[in-house]
């Protein structure tokens, strides 16, 4: 990843993250094969393997991996209402948080668009790459985030728009608050992230991780907008 700490002063705003490929593909290739029970090896892989790694490729000529971030200071949260630059995300899972927040994360980030697939298989391979390319840039933003935040502070894993309750509709704020544009995001009319393989919420450094209650499906409305609901028996 390319980039230095952030400066000192504590509110930073739109600070534009790239990322070295090479330690990217790393990182994918392992999730793949893990995702995919595949063993990437060319001389002893059958078509499924070629496949494989023809999509590889096809990504790598596409993939743009870039990430925004903005820092907040810890009174734009109040019970279960994040205050962004006039933007307000309500979501009941923030409510345990209150009190513990050192600082807030607000984040957008993409591995750009993804190219076509000749066949299912390969339009397979394509869509698993971006996803595996998508959350090892994730995992290098996330130590980056943590690297920045005070001693002792423990960074919480990512709110966003569609989980733990959140409307998806606030992807569009975000993505104002973000600028957006900056790194090739925008939102359609029926507020998807454009490109598909981007991602966009916010983090949390906090006081005392230990204190704070994550079982979030506590809090939550159970409303239609939660894709946790719909990969998981709902939690009490």
């Amino acid at each position: 990843m390319q980039g230095v700490k952030l400066d000192g002063g504590f509110v930073i705003k739109n600070h534009v993250l790239t990322f070295e490929v090479e330690g990217l593909r790393r990182d994918a290739s392992l999730l793949f094969e893990d995702f995919c029970r595949l063993k990437l090896d060319a001389q002893t892989g059958g078509k499924k393997v070629r496949t494989a790694l023809k999509a590889s490729e096809l990504v790598l000529q596409s993939l743009a991996p870039a990430a925004i971030i903005s820092r907040y200071p810890p009174d734009c949260l109040s019970g279960d209402m994040l205050t962004l630059d006039g933007a307000c995300f309500k979501c009941a899972a923030f409510i345990p948080l209150d009190g513990y927040v050192d600082s807030v994360f607000a984040y957008l980030l993409t591995v750009g668009e993804l190219p076509k697939g000749g066949d299912m298989l390969e339009d397979f391979f394509l869509y698993t790459w971006g996803t595996c390319y998508l959350y090892a840039a994730k995992l290098v933003m996330e130590r980056f985030i943590a690297s920045n935040t005070g001693a002792g502070r423990f960074v919480s894993p990512s709110y966003g728009p569609g989980y733990y309750g959140m409307d998806p509709r606030h992807m569009d704020d975000i993505a104002a608050v973000l600028d957006s544009e900056k790194i090739g995001i925008t939102l359609s009319a029926a507020h998807q992230i454009i490109p598909e393989k981007s991602a966009g919420g916010a983090y949390f450094a906090l006081t005392q991780g230990d204190k704070v209650d994550l079982n979030w499906c506590r809090y939550c409305n159970k409303g239609p907008g939660c894709n946790f609901c719909n990969m998981r028996t709902p939690a009490v």
